[in-house]
């Protein structure tokens, strides 16, 4: 470790397009459901709408507006659907969401898509409401071609909002879409939680996924934002259990890209090996990496993006041989499967660097198939949730147990790595791509799993040579471990685990160093400037730690930080204190510390 760089690949995440990730979490799109996906209520209204209105009749069409760029082999269902509805009362009707709070004082647009049925001049009324405030706009659509409508509006009240979709009488139209985004949007992404992926100082960006990676179509992204269809979850595991089993594809590649751009990341994009033909994902690395001459190519830089994504890290699919997968199921098919994919994407851009997939560190499928694809994939995925049981904390007793339990799961991680590293042969290296606790994508750990998340990163900045990692991604950090984005839509903040992120982070592109009596929680790098990061963490719940400086040092109390545990419920995070100190850092009981060193003068 010491006299090496610590990697910023350690520092890697996920943004997979599960649960919360997206819908509810990065993405800003406020509307749920608006693209009318999935089978409808018994009155023909879609899912996550209402309806309103005597003699007013909905029903779901299937003369979509959204849609997908290019077949393939995918079957899904009720992807491609629109709101019709028909309205025969003596008032405007239609449909409507309640959307609870807003940021006051924020501008937003409400947009719609849609087309009247038969030709005949029809009005529409975009409506917004809550308690004090209301804003509408009156639009008339006619003829059977799509027609967007938007209007824009300030909030003044914040909460309780009711968005409505209205039809005047004795008319009928079918809305293709429908959106509600701030106008402070980054390309769809909420500024707060970008600003949150910074904090966390993440350096790699593994995208679409994750499971998800086999339900994705990338050619989709040669759409706007609000014709791509949604993407049914065929396998119906996690992957879209809180938006009915439908993602409404928000983020494209192009969105990723500007992502990692702003906040300095480094890209990994997984292909869908089983649906995609191998041409198929050839041609979405030459929209990556292809220049403005070739056809690819020449589509990214229509959509203003003219140098190449140079996107060189790949993963050839996602925990292939799993039963939750689509398929291949042994390592022999997956042998095939990733060497046809792999000689088209090659063929694109032979720089790339790619990583084969499989149930690891299973000893058959690594003998069968990271082995057999070392020429073409030097790297192989590992996977580790660490699952610390019933989380009963009714008593301190328990508490104690539970808490130390928990950050003790980092043993049964390291094991792992080395476990595999010892299945492989010494050129062939491991991109660590996901690891978490398992459920954490319901159940946050609290201040607990902030210390367990400290020490497994430590534990990756000290061993990541020994263990031939090539890249390190949390999975991951949106509404799953590390940025809670509150459904009431206050500001996104860092979890426990975020803010040991934040404080590991600090070390990245330092040069690694060694410093006599330090604590066994503790890791030192030494910046250019020649100041020392030392990040420290005391795991006894009752107990102070005091660390003694090296001699000839002293704190830089404005860059340092104390976190201190006032609780470990679930939920619960450390609070942040200043970093006193005269000659030695204490630590109270269960806290981390951040805290930089410079050289006093002789």
């Amino acid at each position: 470790m010491q006299n090496t760089i610590v990697p910023d690949f350690i520092f890697g995440q996920n943004l997979e397009h599960t649960r919360a990730c997206v819908a509810g979490g990065i993405s800003a799109q406020i509307l749920r459901n608006r693209k009318f996906a999935g089978k409808p209520s018994r009155n023909g209204v879609a899912l996550d709408w209402q309806g309103g209105g005597d003699n007013v009749f909905y029903e779901l069409v299937q003369s979509g507006y959204t849609r997908h760029a290019a077949r393939n082999r995918m079957f899904r269902q009720n992807e491609i659907n629109s709101q019709f509805i028909m309205n025969l009362s003596d008032d405007y009707a239609g449909i409507h969401q309640m959307v609870g709070h807003l940021r006051c004082g924020v501008t937003h647009t409400l947009r719609i898509v849609a087309r009247t049925c038969n030709g005949e001049p029809c009005g529409i009324r975009l409506f917004v409401s809550a308690y004090g405030e209301s804003h509408q706009q009156d639009f008339v659509i006619d003829g059977t071609d799509w027609r967007t409508m938007q209007m824009m509006f300030t909030t003044g009240w914040g909460s309780d909002f009711k968005i409505a979709i209205l039809v005047e009488p004795g008319h009928s139209a079918i809305v293709g879409v429908a959106s509600l985004m701030p106008n402070d949007h980054f390309h769809g992404m909420r500024r707060d939680v970008v600003e949150r992926l910074k904090e966390i100082g993440t350096s790699v960006i593994r995208w679409p996924g994750g499971n998800f990676a086999g339900e994705y179509r990338w050619r989709d992204v040669l759409l706007d934002r609000d014709q791509r269809a949604p993407l049914q979850s065929y396998m119906e595991i996690e992957t879209q259990t809180h938006t009915h089993g439908y993602d409404n594809h928000e983020i494209s590649t192009d969105d990723v890209m500007a992502l990692c751009r702003e906040i300095g990341a480094k890209p990994f994009f997984t292909i869908n090996a089983v649906w995609d033909s191998p041409e198929e994902t050839a041609a979405w690395v030459e929209y990556c990496n292809g220049d403005e001459t070739t056809p690819m190519g020449r589509i990214r830089a229509s959509h203003g993006f003219r140098e190449p994504f140079n996107v060189k890290l790949w993963s050839l699919g996602n925990e292939m041989g799993y039963g939750h997968m689509e398929g291949p199921h042994t390592p022999q098919e997956y042998v095939e499967l990733a060497r046809r994919n792999a000689a088209a994407m090659l063929k694109a851009d032979p720089t790339l660097t790619l990583v084969s997939s499989g149930p690891y560190p299973n000893p058959d499928w690594t003998n069968g198939a990271a082995i057999p694809l070392e020429d073409i994939a030097p790297i192989s995925s590992l996977h580790h949730y660490m699952q610390p049981g019933i989380l009963d904390m009714t008593s301190p007793e328990r508490t104690k147990a539970v808490v130390q339990r928990m950050i003790g799961l980092s043993d049964g991680l390291f094991r792992l790595a080395e476990r595999f590293r010892d299945l492989l042969p010494p050129s062939h290296r491991i991109s660590f791509d996901e690891w978490n606790v398992w459920y954490s994508w319901f159940r946050n750990t609290g201040t607990g799993g902030g210390m367990l998340a400290l020490r497994v990163l430590h534990g990756f900045m000290k061993h990541w040579q020994d263990w031939r990692l090539a890249v390190v991604c949390f999975f991951q950090p949106v509404n799953e471990g590390a940025i809670d984005v509150p459904p009431d839509g206050d500001e996104a903040k860092l979890t426990a685990m975020g803010q040991a992120m934040s404080l590991a982070s600090k070390h990245k592109g330092n040069l690694a160093v060694q410093l006599a009596d330090m604590p066994e929680e503790s890791f030192v790098s030494q910046r250019a400037d020649g100041r020392l990061v030392v990040t420290l963490g005391n795991t006894d719940m009752e107990n102070r730690l005091e660390w003694k400086l090296p001699e000839g040092y002293a704190i830089v109390e404005a860059e340092s930080i104390l976190l201190q545990a006032e609780s470990f419920l679930p939920r619960s995070t450390f609070v942040r204190k200043a970093l006193a100190t005269a000659g030695s850092v204490d630590l109270p009981p269960f806290s981390m510390a951040l805290a930089v060193l410079e050289k006093t003068a002789k």
